[in-house]
């Protein structure tokens, strides 16, 4: 396979499983977790970090598609070069997932190159926009911008917490980092997003809680005021559901799902597509559960002047309706999600979808064990102009 130009030392490769990919998916955002035991296969690419060294070098990688040129981008959600964690987000808008096989992409790193600038950033740098398909209103992967704040992937709504630490970042995310809410009065607003008069949308996070009052993942609620939404679950014993305020203003579509919060993650999504079938449906790890089809409107208006919140209900009065325990990974789109995008969306941020390769060597090599190879007369008492190989890799230079 073709070696991505510019010196790049050393690849490794990434297969992504279509196993749970039920149509092709266009555009679709991978999530690479690397680490000891990562992947479907429990590897370890701790190869990586052992080249790159430090947190400063985690620009210096560049990720491509199956021809091992073509680069995609990145977005660093988190790296601790430290304890060997790392979780970046990739796509492109032409990059396609496919369903009737797996999928290459590549893994370069190389601690002497230059900081891949182009198609690498952390949250919040304009390369990593990209990542994100047009379609997504904002992205969180719920870590704090500031003690008070969290940051938005799409760069539209950063949210705001109630205060300071209200709710506070925790390190033991389902992907890097997550908010930890208290059940009482926490909350994160992300202030009066306007959607205008929409007829899809879906909104998905993960949880991890347990149930016992009802708790909200993201909730955008007025009183009287149509196209309001709330995905939470219900208290004690009851059910995840989606509920959408028709265009009457009073009467609440609901879908729901048997599934109750269990205290392990899990992945709650609500759709909504007018005219469609279901036209609202809710999820729990990328399984659809109970949906309707009688909303009486052509299009809902968008709540005015109400702010979403997530991990709580967004009365302008104070939060209620907390949730207690973790939130992670919260997107809210203005498209309805197909059911095969969300199945994919669970595998892939469970770390259910990659499995990695091998590490390689390019075609052209500085270093022999730490050695410049300018320096190295001989090998096991070969001479260098005499060996055709080192480390499997022919054309020394």
């Amino acid at each position: 396979m073709a070696w991505l130009s510019g010196g790049w030392g050393q690849r490794v490769a990434i297969t992504v499983s279509n196993t749970n990919i039920d149509s092709n998916l266009t555009h679709f955002p991978v999530l690479l977790t690397l680490g000891t035991s990562v992947g479907t296969g429990t590897d370890d690419v701790s190869f990586i970090f052992d080249e790159l060294t430090s947190d400063a070098n985690r620009k210096k990688i560049a990720l491509t598609k199956s021809d091992g040129t073509t680069q995609i981008y990145c977005e660093i959600d988190k790296w601790d070069d430290a304890n060997e964690d790392a979780w970046l987000w990739v796509s492109k808008s032409d990059l396609v997932l496919s369903s009737s096989g797996t999928t290459t992409l590549y893994l370069y790193f190389d601690s002497t190159h230059a900081d891949n600038t182009t198609w690498v950033g952390d949250i919040g740098d304009s390369q990593s926009f990209n990542v994100w398909d047009s379609n997504f209103i904002s992205v969180h992967h719920m870590r704090d911008l500031t003690t008070s704040s969290i940051e938005d992937s799409t760069g539209n709504y950063d949210g705001t917490k109630k205060g300071a630490g209200e709710p506070v970042i925790s390190t033991s995310g389902l992907v890097g980092d997550a908010q930890s809410y208290d059940g009482s009065d926490d909350g994160i607003s992300l202030g009066d997003i306007e959607m205008g008069a929409y007829t899809e949308l879906t909104v998905e996070g993960f949880v991890k809680a347990t149930a016992g009052t009802t708790q909200r993942m993201i909730s955008k609620d007025q009183a009287g005021v149509a196209g309001c939404f709330m995905l939470r679950a219900e208290d004690s014993g009851g059910e995840v559901s989606f509920l959408v305020r028709d265009k009457d203003a009073s009467t609440w579509r609901e879908g729901a799902s048997a599934t109750a919060l269990s205290g392990a993650w899990q992945y709650l999504a609500g759709v909504v597509d007018i005219g469609g079938s279901p036209e609202v449906a809710v999820y729990v790890d990328g399984v659809v559960g109970w949906n309707i089809s009688s909303m009486t409107s052509a299009t809902l208006d968008d709540a005015d002047d109400e702010v979403i919140a997530i991990g709580a209900d967004s009365d302008p009065d104070g939060y209620a309706e907390v949730m207690d325990g973790l939130v992670d990974e919260v997107r809210i789109s203005d498209v309805a999600r197909s059911v095969d995008w969300i199945k994919a969306c669970y595998y892939a941020q469970t770390d259910a979808l990659v499995s990695w390769g091998s590490e390689e060597l390019g075609t052209s090599i500085k270093l022999v064990m730490g050695v410049p190879i300018a320096n190295i007369k001989t090998i096991n008492g070969v001479a260098i102009a005499d060996v055709k190989s080192v480390l499997g890799v022919s054309n020394v230079s």
